[in-house]
């Protein structure tokens, strides 16, 4: 069996056995299968540990049952390709091409996806904890959990992300950092974002119907804005989502719904809200930072309920 380069058609590595046991034979001599064409490969019966896939073609190849440890999969291309019921631990994703990949019933710790494209792809039933997703875009990307008090996804890095028309439901986003990302059309229903961080965040046309931001303790706010920054929410709907005993301070509200939404000890005075429905909130008197965010026209007197936030997402 030959494994040859995706690019000069060179041999990177060759064995009398069949698939498997060249793969297997690379993993226990450490050869490095950088640039490997592996298209439509199946890895059925395999455990990758401490290889390196950086560049190489995994296009459509199925990895079913399987543990990695230490793999890198950094800028391959793994557009279809499929995994089911891996066990992660240190696997490298960064700026791979993960267009239409599916990964379901994952469990382990510290995978990376930071800077990946992962457009139409679809993540399901996932338990792990430190998941890096900083800087990734993504056009119907969906991730999927089974329920939001399952372990899901705690403490994921989302920082950075460019996602529109996306779909994260049902999924445990506890302590995540989705600081500076951008998301437009994205549905958050039924999601748990206890202690989570969305400075510099902006929501365009959002759902967070029945999401659960609650912090548990009574006693403090969670506040999900640093002092130095602001989020944008925008025509996004937060019917039924549970807010209390949060700090909603430097949020700029815009066009949103809080039906049967739960608000009891949720600090909404600092908060900047234009044409928002929100029950029994009181109008801030922050026009300097108003200003800041609003053009200079609509900031100095006149109508602000045609406020505009336009957000470059860089998707095309």
């Amino acid at each position: 069996m030959k494994i040859r380069n995706r690019n000069t058609n060179e041999t990177i590595i060759e064995h009398p056995g069949s698939f498997i046991d060249t793969i297997q034979f690379a993993v226990e001599n450490s050869i490095s299968l950088r640039y490997a064409n592996l298209k439509s490969a199946n890895f059925q019966g395999t455990k990758l540990s401490n290889i390196d896939f950086e560049h190489a073609d995994l296009e459509e190849a199925r990895f079913p049952n399987i543990e990695f440890t230490q793999v890198n999969f950094s800028k391959a291309n793994l557009k279809g390709a499929f995994f089911n019921n891996p066990k992660m631990h240190n696997v490298n994703f960064t700026k791979a091409n993960l267009n239409y990949l599916q990964i379901e019933d994952v469990t382990g710790e510290n995978i990376n996806f930071s800077g990946g494209n992962l457009t139409r792809a679809n993540f399901r039933m996932w338990e792990c904890e430190t998941v890096n997703f900083s800087d990734i875009t993504g056009l119907k990307f969906e991730l999927r959990g089974p329920s939001y008090t399952a372990p899901g996804l705690k403490k994921t890095n989302l920082k950075g992300a460019k996602l529109e028309k996306a779909i994260i439901e049902y999924e445990n986003l506890r302590d995540a950092d989705l600081s500076e990302g951008s998301f437009i059309d994205v549905s958050f229903s039924d999601t748990q974002f206890m202690d989570a961080d969305f400075t510099n965040a902006h929501f365009v046309n959002c759902s967070f119907k029945d999401a659960i931001f609650n912090n548990e303790s009574l006693e403090t706010q969670h506040a999900f804005c640093k002092e130095d920054g602001f989020v944008t929410l925008k025509n996004c709907n937060f019917d039924g989502a549970d807010l209390r005993n949060t700090d909603l301070s430097n949020f700029v509200i815009d066009g949103c719904t809080f039906k049967d939404a739960q608000l009891e000890n949720c600090n909404r005075q600092n908060a900047i809200t234009v044409s928002a429905v929100i029950p029994d909130i009181q109008k801030p008197v922050a026009r300097d930072y108003f200003s800041a965010i609003v053009p200079p026209s609509s900031a100095s007197g006149g109508e602000t309920d045609d406020m505009d936030v336009d957000i470059d997402c860089g998707l095309d």
